[in-house]
């Protein structure tokens, strides 16, 4: 399972041939793709001065739909606030949007697929890809 991460979102909704090709990639390789409550907040949040009938609220409300939406549950917030402990103790924090989606991606075994990898690559034991 590969959780995409905002950054790739986004850069589909620009049509970024990057992340074009990275999502062609995972998806011929037979990934199961999906994304989670925190990032699609991230996405909608980040279209909506058009309006929230604008043209780039309706492209980002079809992409986020088209995609397993993971939510966060009791046993992400545990993976959470376990890893926030650890990161505290390190003084590296990486930011409680990122946290919680790290924790997310624990909870479902899964790896995030994001270019973000000064936060991401610093929770023990997660799994983090680039495109």
């Amino acid at each position: 399972m590969k959780i995409l991460d905002s950054d790739i979102l986004i850069a589909l909704l620009k049509n970024d041939s990057a992340a074009k090709h990275a999502i062609a990639m995972l998806q011929s390789s037979g990934e199961s793709l999906a994304t989670t409550a925190l990032t699609a907040h991230e996405v909608l949040a980040g279209t909506v001065q058009g309006g929230l009938g604008g043209r780039r609220y309706q492209t980002a409300q079809l992409l986020l739909r088209s995609l397993p939406v993971f939510v966060y549950d009791l046993d992400a917030v545990e993976h959470t606030v376990k890893l926030q402990e650890e990161l505290t103790k390190l003084g590296r924090p990486i930011g409680v949007f990122d946290e919680m989606i790290s924790g997310i991606s624990l909870a479902h075994d899964a790896t995030v697929v994001t270019r973000n990898l000064k936060h991401f690559l610093t929770v023990h034991g997660l799994n983090v890809e680039t495109w």
